[in-house]
Order: structure tokens, then C-alpha cells, then sequence
């Protein structure tokens, strides 16, 4: 404080962490510590220093550090992270000490040597995000540095921050020492940029036709659709969202599973083994499962199970872990009642990974006998589903099917590989099939095929290729797909309706279904699946409401639709085609001037 006034400046803020902290204590705590005053000495401190940085707070295993100059910043990160990599080279893994790191600019408070505010908030949100020896950077970071500095940067989208109330853009540090390359994570910009269009302002009503038009003209435009929106794993502020209702029959989240491996690339096994769970669960019709995109949310984060259930609205949550030491593995699974925290059951589970289905259906078993659910046609899903029995390529699909969850067009082309080796290791691994079909589908529909190097001729026939063979072993996945590929509406609501079938709890079943309903002309219904994907995801309504508030447009229901909307851009404020059908719901309630606003703001997004 100054005069009773508080002291505010523009920073640049370097948030580092240690990652797995508390599994290296355990291994070995007087080492660890050892080992990190050292590093701290002879690289954090000194790379802070030598780049006019100030050490404003240490936690034990925690850095934040305040720059002058954003450039200084960011150089001081990556000069960190390579030194930490070149001293790990010569460390067993076990004992490695790395650091996520996390740089934002913005506006801080001082008090004293300290400095707090959002600034420092979304540093250290950057921080979590970051992978282990990587680094994280804000949208506004990422500006003051591109072209200045010898890195390569990878748009990693919007994320939405615990007690950040805007969305903050991400971008990740490529550390290869390569130029400066942004890639993208918004695919219509990146269409923009080779065929660039604007909306002349003539009249908002003229909007309306073109909107209207578009739609019934889905089947003449299918190739050329707008993006499938990807599931974006965001946290909301717990402090504003309302409990929600417990639903009528037993109900369950499926917490990620922690990576207790001693090795930070068994990660994707881990998740692998909580979203199979997950799955498995979702195939049966007397449970309620949350999606993985809000159950994955807490990944990384101590929560309390009781917040969990109120966040999500369920009953009961499973959490668990996974040690995998060569071909050995250990699952540890607890069943916990949300409301008030007891554990029903916990149990332990050891095996080989040829043993890895056979430990994944104890687990299930436990979970359906303390719940005493009927697993009625369960039988029937199981083998509807294109699964395989071969380890090794269950152990490949993992692998891709973690990059292609993360997002963004670099990890969707690197999943490519992982799911060909798992469907030439088992030809008839339909789920594996169908992955393949999903990634090149979403290199058309995301507009990123350049980054195969194939053609867009080819990437087609692959797609198709890849579907005929996974509906030989249909899957959910394959049926969603399918439904998303089909030009004639009926036979698309038929597919969508068969995914659900097979997985009864699956929100992006529900959202496939409700994108061919509003394309079909069926929007009544199409709203009836919105709601339903918004239950099993509650945290992520934007992804659902986007198609929710079209219907309820094409209904005549213009106040609904522009409140719906507005929604849907607070949580994603670059949805372009929600930008597009904002404009026109003000127009059908003679709201022109908030129109005009909208079309403003989405031909300047265009242009960028």
C-alpha cells in the first residue's frame, strides 16, 4: 500500500512447480530436497536472476518470479527447462526432478515484496497446464513474444481457469529450438486465412434467410460443414454453480486415475484405464455415468469428493490409481458415497497386462454388485462392441486415443500411427477402426489435412475406408461417426440413436444425435438430447447449448435462443457460428443494433 492506496504495475509472471513432488519425497525425501536446493541454485535462481527477474514467493516446491520485460520472461522459461533436461539426462527416471512452468503478463497488486491478483492467478492455472518439463503461455505472452524469440509455439485453445472469470488462450512451448511456427487450435481461423469472407451488413433479416438456407441446405454443404465442436476439458468457479439435483437411479463419476508409475509417459495408461471404466459403465442403462470431459476436469487437482458429487450431481465416485513397472500392473480402486465422503469399498488389483481385461471387469463387477445394478442386455452391448483382446494393441489404441482427447491438429495426426499399429496388430479392433475414421473426419471438418501430407481426396477415402470396417465390429464411436457423416437425415438420427443404444450414458451420443436433429429439422427433440448431454456433462454446457440455442432459433424462439447463446459465448467467445446465430436471434426480436454488434465482431474474427 501507498498512502493508503494500493500499488498496482504490469508484470510478466513465471510460476514453476515440481512435478510429482510428493512421489519423489516418498522415494526419497533428504535426496529430493537436496537435489532441488541445488537446482535451484545453479538454474532457477541464477536464470531468474541473470534475466532481471525477482523471486517474489518459494513454497517448497513452487517458484513465482516477477519480469520487467515478457521477452525476458519466456527466454528465462525455456533457458530452464533445457538445463533441468540436460542435468536429467545423466539422472535415473525414478529420481528426475522437472518443472512445469507457466508465464502470463498482466496487472498485479504489491504489497510489500509480494504481488497477488488475477495476473498471478492465471500464472500459476498456465502453470498446471503445462506438460512435465514444458511451459505454458498466455494469449497475451504469446503476442509480446512470437517472431522475437527462437521457439515454436502450439495453440492450445481456450481454457476456462478456477476463479478466472474470462476463458484465457493458451499456447505451449515447443522446446526444438526450431523458428517460430503458431499453430492452431480454431480451425475456422485458420480456413479464414485461405478463403477469407466477410458478411456484408445489408440487413440483418438478409442474415436470417442465409442462416435458415444453410441449414436446409446441410445435404448440398455437408463437405464443407462448420467444425464438430471438441470437447474442451474446462473447470467453472465451484463458488457459482449451483448443487445439482441427484438423478433418480444410482449415478457415478469416474475420477482420473493417478499415474503412480515412477514414469510420466505411463500418464496415457492411466487415463486409458479410468476412460475404459468409464466406458464400460456408460453401456449400462440402470446407472447414471458422467461424461469423461467433466469428470476429467479435477485431473491434477486434490478435491473433495463430497465438492464432486454437488459439481457434478452424483451419488457415488470412483477414484483409483495405476502402477505399470514393465509388464506388471497394480490398480487400486476406492468406490466413495459423494455425500458424505465414506469409502463403500476399496480394493486392489494386481496382474500382468495380459491380465488387463480380465482386472478391468473385477473392478466393474465390484462397482455393479455395491450398487446392486441389474446388468440387463449388458452381455449383448459388450459384444456389440468392436473391442479387442489383444493387449498390445489396447496398449497402441491408449496411446493415440490420449493425443486425440488432449486436442489440436499436431497431437490428432501423432494419434494416426498408434491406431494403425493397433488395428494391423488385431484387423478387427472396430473401436481402433472407428478412431481412425473420427481423426481423418475431424482433419476435414477442423480443416487441418495439410498436416498429413496427403491429399484432401485421399483423407476422405480413408475416412470412409476406416468407418466400413469399424461398423463390420460397431462401436459407439463408430455409429457417431457414421451419424455425422451421413448426407440423409433420417439415416443419420438412426446412427446417432444406435451409438446411444450401445452406450445409454454417453453425452457425445447425445450431442451427435442432437446435431442431426437441428439439421434434419427436428428441433424439438433435438433441445430433448441437448438436456440430457448437458446432465451426463454439466461441465461443459457451452459444447451442447451451441446446437441447443439453434433449435430453439429455427423454433421461432428468438429470446431463448440469443439468452442461450450469449451463454455459449461467454464460455467460448471465438464460436464463430454462434456469433452468426446470436446476430440473427436479435434480428427476430428486432434487437438490430446488438445484430449489427455480432456480425462486427465475427467479421473481425474472420479476418484475423
Amino acid at each position: 500500500m501507498a498512502n493508503g492506496r494500493e500499488t498496482r504495475r504490469l508484470a510478466a509472471i513465471l510460476a514453476a512447480d515440481v512435478v510429482g513432488y510428493s512421489r519423489l519425497m516418498g522415494l526419497d525425501e533428504s535426496g529430493t530436497r537436496a537435489a532441488l536446493r541445488t537446482h535451484r541454485a545453479e538454474v532457477l535462481d541464477l536464470k531468474i536472476t541473470d534475466h532481471d527477474g525477482r523471486i517474489v514467493g518459494t513454497a517448497g516446491d513452487s517458484v513465482l518470479a516477477e519480469f520487467g520485460s515478457v521477452v525476458d520472461a519466456v527466454r528465462c522459461a525455456a533457458e530452464i527447462q533445457r538445463a533441468m533436461a540436460a542435468r536429467n539426462e545423466v539422472v535415473p527416471e525414478d529420481k528426475r526432478i522437472q518443472f512445469r512452468i507457466g508465464v502470463n503478463v498482466g496487472d498485479v497488486i504489491v504489497e510489500g515484496d509480494d504481488i497477488h491478483g488475477d495476473g498471478v492467478n492465471v500464472a500459476s492455472r498456465l502453470e498446471g497446464l503445462a506438460d512435465p518439463g514444458g511451459i505454458c503461455l498466455s494469449a497475451k505472452v504469446h503476442a509480446e513474444v512470437v517472431g522475437k524469440l527462437d521457439l515454436t509455439f502450439e495453440d492450445q485453445g481456450d481454457q476456462q481457469f478456477k476463479n478466472i472469470d474470462k476463458p484465457v488462450r493458451t499456447y505451449r512451448v515447443v522446446l526444438d529450438g526450431a523458428p517460430v511456427v503458431v499453430t492452431s487450435a480454431q480451425p475456422a481461423k485458420a480456413a479464414s486465412a485461405r478463403r477469407p469472407w466477410l458478411i456484408p451488413f445489408a440487413g440483418i433479416a438478409a442474415v436470417v434467410a442465409i442462416a435458415v438456407i444453410a441449414v436446409a441446405a446441410w445435404q448440398l454443404t455437408r463437405d464443407e460443414g462448420e467444425q464438430v465442436v471438441a470437447a474442451a476439458v474446462a473447470e467453472d468457479d465451484a463458488q457459482k454453480r449451483e448443487a445439482l439435483a441427484l438423478p433418480d437411479k444410482p449415478s457415478i463419476a469416474v475420477l482420473p486415475f493417478d499415474n503412480l508409475s515412477n514414469d510420466p509417459e505411463q500418464e496415457y495408461f492411466a487415463d486409458g484405464m479410468a476412460d475404459t471404466l468409464l466406458t464400460d459403465l456408460s453401456r449400462l442403462s440402470g446407472l447414471i455415468v458422467i461424461a469423461r470431459n467433466s469428470s476429467f476436469a479435477y485431473k491434477g487437482k486434490a478435491v473433495d469428493v463430497r465438492q464432486v458429487g454437488r459439481e457434478l450431481g452424483v451419488k457415488f465416485v470412483l477414484e483409483g490409481s495405476v502402477v505399470r513397472v514393465g509388464d506388471r500392473i497394480r490398480i487400486n480402486a476406492q468406490l466413495v458415497d459423494a455425500s458424505t465422503g465414506a469409502h463403500l469399498w476399496a480394493d486392489r488389483y494386481d496382474g500382468t497386462m495380459e491380465d488387463v481385461f480380465a482386472l478391468q471387469d473385477q473392478v466393474i463387477q465390484q462397482i455393479v454388485s455395491e450398487l446392486k445394478i441389474a446388468l440387463v442386455g449388458s452381455v449383448e452391448a459388450q459384444e456389440a462392441q468392436g473391442e479387442t483382446t489383444d493387449p498390445q494393441a489396447y496398449d497402441a489404441f491408449l496411446k493415440g486415443w490420449a493425443l486425440l482427447q488432449r486436442g489440436g491438429p499436431d497431437r490428432g495426426a501423432a494419434a494416426i500411427p498408434y491406431f494403425e499399429q493397433a488395428v494391423r496388430l488385431d484387423p478387427e479392433y472396430g473401436r481402433a477402426h472407428a478412431a481412425l475414421a473420427l481423426t481423418y473426419q475431424s482433419a476435414i471438418e477442423q480443416r487441418w489435412v495439410q498436416r498429413l501430407d496427403i491429399s484432401y481426396g485421399e483423407v476422405r477415402d480413408r475416412t470412409k475406408e476406416y468407418l466400413v470396417l469399424a461398423l463390420e465390429r460397431p462401436t459407439a464411436l463408430a455409429y457417431r461417426v457414421s451419424a455425422l457423416a451421413m448426407v440423409d437425415a433420417d439415416a443419420a438420427v438412426m446412427e446417432a440413436n444406435r451409438a446411444i443404444e450401445l452406450e445409454p450414458n454417453s453425452a457425445d451420443g447425445y450431442l451427435a444425435l442432437a446435431q442431426v436433429l437441428v439439421k434434419g429439422g427436428e428441433h424439438e427433440e433435438a433441445i430433448d438430447a441437448v438436456t440430457t448431454a448437458k446432465r451426463l456433462d454439466p461441465q461443459n454446457p457451452q459444447i451442447y447449448d451451441r446446437w441447443g440455442g439453434q433449435a430453439q432459433f429455427l423454433l421461432g424462439r428468438f429470446e431463448e435462443a440469443a439468452a442461450t447463446l450469449r451463454q455459449v459465448i461467454e464460455l467460448d467467445p471465438e464460436d464463430l457460428w454462434s456469433h452468426l446465430w446470436l446476430a440473427v436471434a436479435y434480428a427476430g426480436v428486432g434487437r438490430e443494433d446488438e445484430g449489427r454488434e455480432e456480425i462486427v465482431r465475427l467479421n473481425a474474427m474472420r479476418k484475423e
